[in-house]
């Protein structure tokens, strides 16, 4: 038997990426050998059936293999990604239909005439099955198809071959990555070719037409005129075909020329694509597989790595038809092609191309999902424009727009940042230090929203009690009375009484009177029992109690007994108004009540409600304060700071009390004052008697003389004097100017609520408890006793079904508190005096108790304010999140977190111009090995910040006696003045409670004269040493885009001078002010000086615009032709620091102001840059800047808390030298710190702790770093000395290397 010859279109693959006109020509060039020879399978290609059955198993299992391996040549099959379908159709098959094949074949018949020859043979029934039949000089061969497999003849089994001949001429769409149209009269049956990259899917080949080679013509109308095929055989086009109506522009073929399509000016043929798999995948696969085209061409295109991805005429704006398919068919289907193309599968990245926002240079990144990812570099190199200004941003963008126009109107609008597209990307989540609640309503305990779950708790099983006398009120049931005096012993006797007045004055006549009335016979008054109708007279000044006699009962066992009881009990109820009495003589008494109130007090509450708990609604709310716990009044030392002085030498500080003007009318009331109480106005106010303060301070009961002299003589009246402080809060009330609000503010205090005693609820519901306590004092409690308290908590039955679901999730969010190092913390916390660190901690504890899943959480150094020893509590909770099924973007600079990361990227090299781009990325030990990584310098040891050569000794001290504010315990501290010397500890041991709150407040009232109220604490020794305390933070600079750096530091200033002194300026007048944009004069009106017009977009996110008159540059054109130095004042505020210096040169106080920023290393940042566009880190360097600037006293105290935060270690290194210039000057730097590279550095150490909360508040160690070390007690000396050790040693290593 013959060899059966190959079927060049059977079986063809269903894809093969890359596949164009070029790699084909290349592959027969290297003798793969063409169409229609023997080896017409172009390289790289898998046969349909085979590539089917491959992913079959992956794809929807057995049943899709079964499906795949029975898709028989006849079938049209549409073969969707991730499982193969079959819609089987009857394809008749009879001797006449294949002789008008054949003839078709052989070129005797042109198609339409096979066409017509066939459907004449079905209509006359003369359709049989007959074996297939064999090409002309071959014999039929039966019994096995291409796998191998036997099968039995049926319907669609048999095949039909070409001739060689035919191979040869229909070789044109195999060429161009296209299968062959499905169509009954096709030689092979097959489905038609799916062109994957320069080809539209849309156009039609009439049934099968033969192609001439190189012929390819897109959807063009067939014109109905006889053409010339390569038999030479002229037919005629079938206008009344379904995909003939379909046009396409005449260019589309020259656009087809230019990606390397040939095409031949015959209009009469054109190709009808119906593919193997469904138009919906095919489009899909095209856009993720197919090879690049030109812009603007037919079809999908998908360009190479750094190529956006385009669409043609038959994708319009990249939207994909039919199902996405799955990433693992996809992946196989990438690996059996030629594979020069990627995929756009993004199930396990993150992918940023083109990023430009701020200082970003066109950064393209690849970030893994599913990851802890960690951003480091530089301050203001770039991270946070990078993780919260474009992923971020463009994240919560997308979220915002899927909403109607209508709910955005409502919402916050983000701008699209300058980004060329993100793909893979999640709902985003940002955990920043800039969402801490300021409203003094917020408590830890609400923003956690435990509080909530507390006011649920004490609302379903909190035991009410009587805010007077404690007696614990319960609401009854008859039943439940009835069922409590069963319980009594039999025989006891007993008279039920219903109590209806209870310690009221009167002679209450008339209710004895409705007594006698409704039946009664007796009734008790006072305790003394009598008949109705013989009372005595009762004094109606005096408190009476009054019981009706309802029933008088022996004890028994019985059911007449109990159905007596309850009728008794049910009508003392009614008259008593829900009170019952049951007196037992001689054995006391037994109270019910119906309702939840005192009988005794009479105070009555509703019936217990969340509401009632929160101290947010008036339900619930102190009612003297509001719910805010505190109240604001004035004191006597905010309105008399010094007392060693008199009235007349001006004690009184207060608004409207000039006393010492002699003509003020305050004078005249203060001298009619001295007069009635016998006092002088010349007596130091220390020394005047308590009443006579408490007169001048609060008002006189008595009316005094005035006495007064006028124009028109003198005179004198009497009248009421109200106290200077009265007539303060009065004013302040009053008052609707808020200037004047705000002037009365600054000589009031905040002090705890006298009603509530600072717990900011009613009376009534502080008196409900759970386990002995009341809510707020739950609240007092820590983090880890109220875990314990809920805990050991005892509950009946029935308190402990309904309470069993609030207290699991109160615990659980308690052990997320514990869990991010936040143990120490109380539920009463208020929450605007949180650090960034903790109220960030506190925002990721919340999203920990979400248990969200595919969540990107984009988080901003959690680590601040975090002691070494909680650090692993946070990198277990971060790991826990991302084993969830998130991903975490970290902005830090803390080297465990890197160590435990699972990628890294460095951005740098360096900040501002100087960074933007990505210097490294990859895993820690790819950051390590990287030379150019500032980050793997310092993690690998190559770069370290050494230790001094010497400690200072301190010049002075500055002690504090008994300091007592919220944890400390009643401590006395000395600090050391003239070091460098750094306040330590655990998170929670009290650090800022001494130095903030009672150092820096008292010092800055006595140095600074500021009106701060310090906290809690007995004597401050030493401040004579100081001038000043400056406390410098990383605060922004300003509030809006008109602050800058060079307004900031006081340059600005003479800059303009020098403008000003231009012989061009003096010509024309101008004046320092005329080179402003905060005045009229030379400022741009349009834009008042902003160089920016801001467009409301309504529900879209507003647009910031160029001034259209000043294009950007801020001042009007006659104010910008003056120069100096060929440069305008908008050029000189555009240079940066490193430029101005060399440009102003020869001004030394311009000079000296510009070395000190270059000296703290923000040489990039420009002199206009906008302070809203400056980092922390930057804000705090600007400013340290300025102070190095000034003039030194030697006797400043420098104040600075967590310097290091947002910092990478080369910043630190860099602060760190900043802080010394300032202590070699002779000046007193105190740092409250947990960054190890600051502390080892340091001259002097005050530990505090030994832990946070109730356990800290206590002095653990002093002294130099080494002498903290030793002290096994202390944390920060147990991670302190490994450090020491460590770099002692690097130290010792580089002084050998140099020698």
């Amino acid at each position: 038997m013959a060899q059966r010859p190959p079927q060049p279109f059977h079986g063809q693959p269903v894809f093969f990426a890359g596949q164009t006109a070029q790699t084909v020509a290349k592959r027969r060039q290297q003798g793969d050998g063409e169409a229609g020879q023997d080896n017409p399978r172009p390289v790289g290609r898998k046969p349909l059936r085979q590539a089917v059955a491959d992913i079959a198993d992956e794809a929807c299992g057995a049943e899709g293999q079964r499906r795949a391996a029975h898709a028989q040549p006849f079938t049209k099959a549409r073969v969707r990604i991730g499982h193969a379908r079959q819609k089987k159709r009857k394809v008749l098959h009879d001797r006449v239909g294949h002789q008008i094949f054949a003839a078709y074949q052989q070129g005797q018949l042109g198609k339409r005439d096979a066409v017509i020859g066939k459907k004449a043979a079905q209509r006359t029934g003369q359709t049989q099955r007959q074996p297939e039949p064999a090409p002309p000089g071959e014999l039929p061969q039966q019994g096995k198809q291409e796998d191998g497999r036997q099968h039995q003849q049926g319907e669609g089994d048999q095949k039909f071959r070409p001739a060689g001949n035919i191979a040869e001429q229909e070789n044109a769409p195999e060429r161009f990555g296209l299968q062959r149209p499905m169509l009954p009269q096709n030689p092979e049956g097959r489905a038609g070719y799916i062109k994957r990259s320069q080809t539209a899917q849309k156009g039609a080949t009439h049934a099968g037409q033969r192609l001439p080679e190189g012929l390819f013509q897109i959807g063009q109308r067939r014109r109905p005129a006889e053409a010339e095929d390569e038999g030479g055989k002229g037919q005629q086009a079938d206008s009344h075909h379904p995909e003939m109506n379909r046009r396409k522009p005449l260019e589309v073929a020259e656009k087809l020329k230019k990606v390397g399509v040939e095409h031949q000016d015959d209009q009469n043929a054109s190709l009808e694509v119906y593919g193997t798999v469904s138009h919906g995948a095919a489009s899909f696969l095209c856009r993720g597989i197919g090879a690049p085209g030109e812009k603007g061409s037919p079809g999908v295109h998908y360009s190479r790595k750094n190529h956006p991805l385009k669409t043609g005429n038959f994708l319009r704006d990249q939207k994909p038809y039919g199902r996405i398919p799955d990433a693992n068919i996809l992946s196989r289907l990438k690996q059996d092609s030629e594979g020069t193309d990627e995929v756009a599968i993004l199930q396990d990245k993150l992918i940023v191309r083109g990023a430009r926002e701020h200082n970003l240079k066109n950064v393209t990144l690849e970030i893994p999902r599913n990851k802890l990812v960690v951003f480091t570099g530089l301050s203001g190199s770039g991270k946070t424009s990078l993780a919260f200004d474009t992923i971020y941003a463009e994240g919560q963008r997308r979220y915002v727009e899927s909403l109607s126009s209508y709910a955005r109107m409502f919402l916050g609008q983000m701008e699209k940042p300058d980004i060329d597209s993100i793909d893979g990307l999640s709902p985003a989540i940002s955990i920043d230090q800039k969402t801490t609640a300021r409203n003094p309503r917020s408590t830890v305990g609400t923003v956690t929203e435990i509080y909530d779950y507390l006011r649920l708790l004490y609302a379903r099983i909190g035991i009410p009690h009587c805010p007077k006398c404690g007696r614990e009120i319960k609401q009854q049931t008859i039943d439940q009375m009835v069922d409590q005096v069963m319980t009594l012993p039999e025989g006891q006797k007993m008279q039920v009484l219903a109590p209806v007045v209870r310690e009221r004055k009167g002679e209450h006549a008339k209710m004895l009177e409705a007594a006698q009335k409704h039946g009664y016979v007796r009734v008790k008054i006072d305790g003394e029992l009598y008949e109705l109708d013989d009372l005595p007279a009762l004094d109606k000044k005096k408190k009476h109690s009054i019981e009706i006699v309802i029933d008088r009962l022996i004890v028994r066992n019985s059911d007449e007994f109990r159905t007596r009881l309850a009728d008794s009990l049910e009508t003392a109820a009614k008259e008593a108004e829900g009170l019952v009495l049951v007196d037992l003589f001689d054995k006391g008494t037994m109270l019910f009540s119906q309702n939840y109130a005192c009988p005794d007090c009479g105070v009555s509450i509703e019936e217990l409600a969340p509401r009632m708990f929160s101290f947010n609604s008036p339900f619930g709310a102190c009612p003297q304060c509001g719910g805010l716990g505190t109240v604001m009044h004035i004191t006597l030392e905010s309105i008399i700071p010094d007392q060693t002085l008199s009235f007349h030498q001006g004690a009184l500080q207060a608004m409207a009390w000039n006393v010492q003007d002699r003509g003020s009318m305050a004078h005249t009331y203060f001298e009619a004052l001295a007069r009635k109480y016998h006092f002088s106005l010349d007596t130091p106010v220390r020394d005047l008697p308590k009443d006579v303060m408490d007169v001048i301070l609060y008002g006189s009961p008595d009316k005094i003389t005035i006495e007064y002299e006028g124009a028109n003589g003198a005179g004198k009246y009497n009248t009421t004097f109200e106290g200077v402080i009265p007539t303060l809060e009065r004013r302040y009330r009053e008052t609707t100017s808020d200037a004047m609000k705000a002037g009365y503010e600054e000589y009031m205090v905040e002090d705890e609520c006298r009603a509530c005693h600072g717990q900011r609820l009613r009376p009534e519901v502080l008196a409900v408890t759970v386990g002995g306590l009341n809510i707020s004092k739950v609240c007092e409690l820590s983090v880890t006793k109220a875990r314990a308290f809920f805990r050991s908590l005892e509950l009946t039955e029935k308190e402990r079904m309904i309470a069993a679901q609030i207290l699991k999730e109160i615990d659980a969010r308690l052990g997320f508190l514990d869990s991010v190092g936040l143990s120490y913390l109380t539920l009463s916390r208020a929450a605007a005096t949180l650090s960034g660190g903790e109220a960030q901690r506190i925002r990721l504890a919340t999203q920990i108790g979400s248990s969200l899943m595919g969540v990107l959480y984009i988080l901003d150094e959690p680590s601040i304010g975090l002691h070494q020893r909680d650090n692993d509590k946070l990198l277990s909770t971060l790991k826990r999140m991302r084993d969830l099924g998130n991903t975490l973007i970290v902005v830090e600079h803390d080297e465990d977190t890197m160590y435990a990361a699972d990628w890294i990227v460095d951005v740098g090299p360096g900040a501002g111009v100087h960074g933007g781009q990505i210097v490294a990325e990859g895993t820690v030990q790819d950051i390590l090995d990287n030379p150019k990584s500032l980050t793997g310098q310092y993690l690998s040891g190559r770069r370290f910040i050494p230790l001094p050569e010497k400690r200072r000794e301190p010049k002075g001290w500055l002690t504090v006696r008994g300091a007592r504010e919220n944890n400390l315990k009643k401590i006395d501290v000395s600090f050391p003045l003239g070091v460098f010397c750094c306040v330590t500890g655990v998170s929670g041991s009290g650090k800022s409670s001494l130095v903030n709150e009672i150092l820096y407040k008292h010092l800055a009232k006595v140095l600074n004269r500021a009106k701060t109220y310090p906290g809690k604490f007995d004597a401050m020794e030493g401040v004579e040493q100081l001038d000043k305390i400056i406390c410098i933070d990383q605060s922004p600079i300003g509030r809006t885009p008109r602050s800058n750096p060079a307004t900031y530091t006081g340059v600005f200033d003479l800059i303009r001078k020098i403008f000003a002194m231009t012989p061009e300026a003096k010509a024309r007048g101008y004046k320092e002010n005329r080179f402003s944009f905060n005045v009229k004069g030379g400022r741009c009106e349009a834009c008042s000086g902003d160089g920016l017009l801001k467009i409301e977009m309504h529900f879209l996110p507003d647009i910031y615009v160029p001034c259209d008159v000043c294009k950007g540059a801020r001042y009007n054109r006659e104010t910008l032709d003056v120069r100096y130095k060929g440069k305008n004042i908008h050029e000189v505020l555009e240079m940066t620091v490193e430029e101005a210096l060399e440009f102003f040169d020869a001004h030394e106080p311009i000079r000296r102001k510009l070395q000190t920023l270059y000296d703290v290393g923000l040489n990039y940042i420009k002199l206009g840059q906008p302070s809203t566009q400056l980092s922390g880190g930057e804000a705090q360097r600007i400013k340290l800047a300025t102070e190095l600037s000034r003039r030194d006293t030697g006797r400043t105290l420098y104040l600075l808390d967590e310097p290091t935060t947002g910092l990478h270690v080369a910043d630190v290194e860099r602060l760190i030298g900043v802080l010394q210039r300032l202590v070699a000057a002779g000046n007193s730097v105190l740092v409250i710190e947990h960054n190890l590279d600051v502390i080892k550095t340091a001259d002097y150490l005050i530990d505090l702790g030994p832990e946070g909360g109730d356990g800290g508040g206590k002095i653990v160690a002093t002294g130099t770093p080494e002498e903290v070390a030793h002290c096994k007690k202390s944390y920060t000396g147990q991670y302190l000395a490994p450090i020491l050790k460590r770099d002692r040693e690097r130290m010792e290593k580089r002084k050998n290397e140099r020698e």
